[in-house]
């Protein structure tokens, strides 16, 4: 075999290696409930709409997600309690003013919410954003990748919002599935979110950003001497 031979076969060798491992490399991939269209948040992140299907990142399974938005008007606000809540864990407000759930059909209370996330494989955290304006006593169940990790979340009370994390989801068919499911025997078994973060496993973008920033204060510092 001459040599040119031999560089363009160890070419197509390191182009497919390459290929293979940026198909199955770990992505962070962020939903947003009750929105039509992507978009970025002030700090310059890429939020998917959760209304969508069969896109590039994933989308939603089965039966779509209704849109539900709060209303100041009918007092439907957020406690200044709730407010800091969500920006110091570094989410916009304004994605806490609508969101998804499921409705009130038969057929849409027994899919729940489901989506299907191309994340390529590896451990995952999945933080969930919720804002509560209209159930205070809402219950439903969430699995992810088969497997219950809340078999009962309570969302939270009246105008607050919660921000939890379920950490090192361990994902194989390069793609994560996630369901919010609706309960039998409670009052309000709807599943409601404003937002899904989903991102390798303890990289939380939320401590990038304050590492982000001491590490720029720090450059200051650095220049001023």
């Amino acid at each position: 075999m001459n040599k040119g031979k031999y560089q363009l076969i160890l070419l197509i060798i390191a182009f497919t290696v390459s290929a293979i491992y940026s198909s199955q490399a770990q992505k962070s991939i962020r939903i947003r409930g009750g929105v039509w269209a992507d978009s970025e948040d002030t700090k310059g992140r890429l939020w998917h709409s959760g209304l969508r299907t069969d896109q590039e990142w994933g989308g939603y399974v089965g039966l779509r997600p209704q849109i539900v938005r709060a209303n100041p008007d009918n007092n439907e606000v957020l406690s200044k309690e709730a407010k800091k809540l969500v920006q110091d864990a570094g989410y916009d407000l304004e994605m806490m003013g609508q969101g998804a759930w499921c409705g009130r059909e038969p057929d849409e209370v027994k899919n729940g919410i489901q989506y299907k996330v191309n994340t390529g494989n590896g451990k995952f955290d999945v933080t969930l954003i919720i804002a509560e304006y209209w159930e205070p006593d809402r219950h439903f169940g969430l699995k992810i990748e088969g497997k219950v990790v809340a078999k009962k979340f309570k969302s939270p009370l009246k105008g607050q919002a919660i921000i939890e994390t379920f950490k090192n989801i361990r994902v194989s068919g390069d793609s994560m599935e996630i369901h919010l499911t609706t309960l039998v025997g409670v009052p309000r078994p709807r599943p409601i979110f404003m937002g899904l973060d989903i991102y390798p496993a303890g990289k939380d973008p939320r401590l990038v950003d304050v590492q982000d920033k001491l590490t720029t204060t720090w450059g200051r510092i650095k220049n001023k001497n």
